[in-house]
């Protein structure tokens, strides 16, 4: 009897003090919210941002023959960009977050990447004070917080990341070529994706009617995902993904009767923007060992919490080879750099 009242008295007390002097922005906790969400989503999307932008610029090297005024060409492509074991999980210390983003397992700091493993982990955000102290709840024996299950990745046995489409060319009397490439937007229930790229290349020694060609080319590839309702206690909410990259190539070919064989560099600037959509409310309701005046300054609202852009940059090199049979072909394409990237299309062409 007498340890059950010292601990009504000790929740008492603690009520009438945190209910006295805890001052509280909701504007300050959303934002401190929103921080580390994208922190962590940043570092769990990484790898399909840098894989993506590696594979998108192969394979734009045009057949054409030399002799013919106009070559047109119409293939599929596809490529994946192999990332290293190292890509399959990343560091929750190691990202930009602050004290009061958690994990219920710390020893357990090591976390999937959208190309690793499941997780049982939970991310725990503590709101706190003006003051900077959190909010403890004698009854539930832990403080405030919001509990967010860490993402599962698609475990994949070897971390890849493929891409496919639709490519159309032409290659032209004043020694360029435009490729073109698209995959429609694939509409589902509740995800749309699609592609588009563009290539513009140009052959400078064609002018000079030698057997080797110099191709100097620009490309450009962007792609869009929209998931609506991702978050199951927010509605509606919308989750959106803009990849872009543009690449410079420079490749040398040398033509040996159905086989041309060639070396290819090219530097590539990526840019991509993510963000989730909506407005996520977390009244904490649950925690009846706090005073309702202290719940309701804890209480926020977070519209858009994630919102983030990402860049990278890459050189890559390598060889690749276009075998021609009259009007088919077959382009294949290797490339070294951060990752190893290999792609392979197969089209039929016509020049007149």
């Amino acid at each position: 009897m007498k340890k059950t009242l010292t601990f009504l008295m000790v929740v008492f007390m603690l009520h009438a003090f945190q209910k006295i002097s805890a001052q509280f922005n909701n504007e300050r906790i959303a934002n401190e919210f929103r921080q580390n969400m994208n922190a962590y989503l940043e570092a769990y999307l990484s790898p399909a941002f840098e894989g993506s932008a590696n594979v998108n610029p192969l394979l734009w090297q045009l057949p054409y023959e030399s002799t013919k005024s106009y070559n047109f060409s119409v293939n599929i492509t596809a490529g994946a960009s192999f990332l290293p074991a190292s890509m399959k999980d990343f560091d929750f210390f190691g990202i930009n977050r602050t004290t009061n983003f958690e994990l219920s397992n710390p020893t357990n700091n090591i976390l999937p990447t959208i190309v690793g493993r499941d997780s049982d982990n939970e991310l725990f955000f503590y709101v706190t004070d003006n003051n900077g102290n959190r909010i403890f709840d004698p009854i539930k024996g832990h403080h405030v917080r919001a509990e967010i299950d860490v993402a599962d990745g698609f475990d994949f046995q070897t971390p890849i990341i493929p891409t496919a489409s639709i490519q159309v060319g032409g290659w032209f009397p004043i020694h360029t070529g435009i490729g073109l490439r698209y995959i429609p937007t694939v509409i589902g229930e509740d995800i749309r994706f699609g592609s588009f790229g563009i290539s513009v290349m140009h052959n400078p020694l064609g002018w000079f009617n030698l057997p080797v060609d110099l191709l100097i080319g620009v490309n450009y590839n962007q792609m869009n995902f929209i998931g609506e309702n991702f978050v199951e206690d927010a509605n509606p909410n919308r989750f959106e993904i803009d990849s872009r990259s543009m690449a410079l190539d420079v490749t040398v070919a040398k033509s040996f009767g159905i086989i041309k064989p060639y070396l290819s560099v090219n530097i590539i600037n990526s840019t991509s923007d993510a963000a989730l959509r909506g407005t996520f409310n977390y009244t904490f309701s649950d925690y009846i060992g706090v005073p309702s005046t202290v719940i309701q300054g804890v209480q926020f609202n977070v519209k858009d919490p994630v919102d983030f852009r990402a860049t990278h940059s890459f050189v890559n090199a390598g060889v690749g080879a276009i075998l021609s049979w009259n009007s088919l072909f077959l382009n294949g394409q290797l490339m070294f750099g951060r990752f190893q990237n290999f792609g392979l299309s197969l089209g039929y062409k016509i020049g007149f």
